[in-house]
């Protein structure tokens, strides 16, 4: 399956048409990973007519709690689509009293309402779930030297725990071309600003 992943900074491209859109024909789902304007991601669901999972970023405190047309927002919650099984956690390491920002302890406290629904998967389809979209990266890996983008440790926990195939992350910038790396079974790609991936 084509996915376009998207994150921190829309494509001036992509705000034209659909034909600004790198294999546009072929993509059948778009995942946001934070801090894009709400004008944005409906855009690229009226011009790709496909689905829209997101999460919120840092700086997407007027989203909280907003609907966006054609889109569904996947904080805390996993949703099946064409036999894949997504997930989704907002937010990025506590730096500020932003709405959207927390401790190691608040992100699992998000993790922990995301525990039934990792469970039902696991006994109805066999795991817990196969992509992970998240603002922030893990402690560590694809992340910054500064408090404001370093990752949570509790996200590397979760994903040697819960296995996902794929964890998608915006938030921090690409440094040396080194866009995605390994964490068990786990591949971890930054795709700020966007990224075409097949999953």
């Amino acid at each position: 399956m084509k996915v376009l992943a998207v994150s921190d900074k829309p494509e001036p491209r992509f705000m034209m048409s659909g034909k600004g859109v790198p294999h546009a024909q072929e993509i059948e789902l778009v995942l946001a990973c934070g801090d894009l304007p709400a004008s944005y991601l409906e855009h690229l669901v009226t011009i790709l007519n496909v689905p829209l999972y997101y999460v919120l970023g840092n700086h997407d405190e007027q989203l909280y709690g907003q609907h966006l047309c054609g889109c569904t927002c996947l904080d805390e919650a996993t949703v099946m689509f064409k036999n894949r099984i997504f997930g989704g956690l907002s937010g990025s390491i506590r730096y500020s009293d932003g709405r959207l920002t927390y401790s190691e302890k608040g992100m699992m406290r998000k993790i922990s309402r995301l525990f039934p629904q990792l469970l039902f998967n696991r006994l109805r389809f066999g795991r817990h779930l196969d992509i992970l979209i998240t603002h922030s990266p893990l402690y560590g890996m694809l992340d910054e030297a500064t408090r404001t983008h370093q990752g949570f440790r509790v996200l590397r926990i979760f994903d040697k725990h819960f296995r996902p195939h794929y964890h998608l992350h915006g938030h921090t910038l690409i440094a040396s071309g080194r866009y995605w790396t390994r964490y068990h079974t786990t591949k971890i790609v930054n795709i700020n600003h966007y990224r075409i991936l097949d999953i």
